[in-house]
């Protein structure tokens, strides 16, 4: 009796479960293994990921998104970010394209995020509180993958721990550019002080009217700036003066 119980449960039945049962746990590990890798192998950094050729996100522990220009920088940023992220602090973002395909584009992008950085230096060392901390963003080139940043910006707004309080950059004039500009103030209630775009659509309206809710500019618009020529030079008369058209789609800056 207890050799035809053995034969007919343990050895074929119980056997068999557990060896079903044995191989679907090593398929299970093997599955959540591969998966960990692909997760890796799509993650640039902490809050980048990878997407369309490009590391797309928010990062302020150090990482420099591949662009060894502002590597040193990047780093100063976080050490910067450790220093004050145990004392009440507020953190603001530098959004810009931060892999730039050409040289002049990198090393004007080193001057961006020095500049950032030692905004954030010397604020932390007044008598202020509460303290600064700076992330920097990338929304692909050309503000592309503009949407997928400013979700996640919008999170960090809404995070007490992270406390994001402003978003600043902004240096292409380009309906994209606007889109990521009109979400954050009218939308998402985050200010936004734009650095470089001058374009005339990415503005509110001098004689009244709020097409941004929240935003400060740096530099005057397109319409500013050629009037200050005009008065400056006087009367010019045809010979004297040259038209440039530049016809790229959604470039607003060309278009004002």
């Amino acid at each position: 009796m207890l050799d035809w119980l053995y034969r007919t449960f343990w050895a074929n039945v119980l056997r068999k479960a557990l060896t079903v049962c044995g191989a679907a746990v090593v398929l299970g590990g093997a599955v959540f293994a591969v998966t960990q890798v692909l997760e890796t192998l799509d993650r640039c950094a902490a809050g980048v990921e990878r997407s369309e050729g490009e590391c797309v996100g928010v990062n302020g522990s150090g990482y420099d998104f591949g662009t060894s220009e502002i590597s040193a920088v990047s780093r100063a940023i976080a050490e910067e970010n450790d220093r004050v992220a145990k004392q009440p602090h507020i953190t603001v973002a530098l959004m810009l394209p931060l892999q730039p395909a050409h040289e002049a584009g990198r090393q004007q992008l080193r001057s961006d995020v020095q500049g950032a950085y030692l905004a954030q230096y010397r604020a932390n060392r007044q008598e202020k509180s509460p303290r600064l901390r700076l992330v920097l963003a990338n929304p692909g080139s050309g503000y592309e993958q503009q949407e997928k940043v400013v979700d996640r910006l919008a999170e960090l707004a809404d995070s007490p721990e992270a406390n994001l309080r402003a978003v600043t950059g902004f240096n292409l004039s380009l309906a994209s550019t606007k889109d990521a500009m009109e979400r954050l103030t009218n939308e998402l209630e985050i200010p936004v002080l734009a650095s470089r775009v001058s374009a005339d659509a990415l503005a509110n309206p001098e004689g009244g009217g709020q097409r941004f809710d929240g935003l400060a500019r740096v530099i005057p618009t397109n319409r500013q700036q050629a009037a200050a020529l005009a008065d400056f030079y006087g009367d010019l008369k045809d010979r004297e003066t040259v038209l440039v058209k530049d016809t790229r789609p959604r470039d607003i800056y060309v278009k004002s």
